[in-house]
């Protein structure tokens, strides 16, 4: 369990939660034992200041974004590959 003073690191941000809601409340949980979060692929990720929450943030909200968007992609291809090809 993480202790006050302890730091979770990850090897990227995608590797903590799968969604912005997620994200969030996995670190506030880590905050509230008094702990910090870091990634090490992602320099900006790292809670122990505020400019680091604020881009965990944001940044958290553009991966869920792109998660889905690429799960949108891949299922229209699906799609068009059923239809013969044909992207609907």
């Amino acid at each position: 369990m993480l202790g006050e003073g302890d730091r979770l690191i990850v090897t990227r941000l995608d590797r903590l939660a799968r969604s912005t809601r997620d994200l969030l409340n996995v670190l506030h949980t880590i905050s509230e034992r008094g702990a910090a979060f870091k990634s090490l692929a992602d320099q900006w990720a790292d809670t122990t200041t505020p400019y680091g929450r604020l881009m965990v943030t944001i940044l958290g909200g553009l991966a869920e974004f792109e998660r889905s968007r690429r799960c949108w992609d891949q299922a229209r291809a699906t799609r068009a590959s059923a239809l013969g090809g044909r992207l609907s």
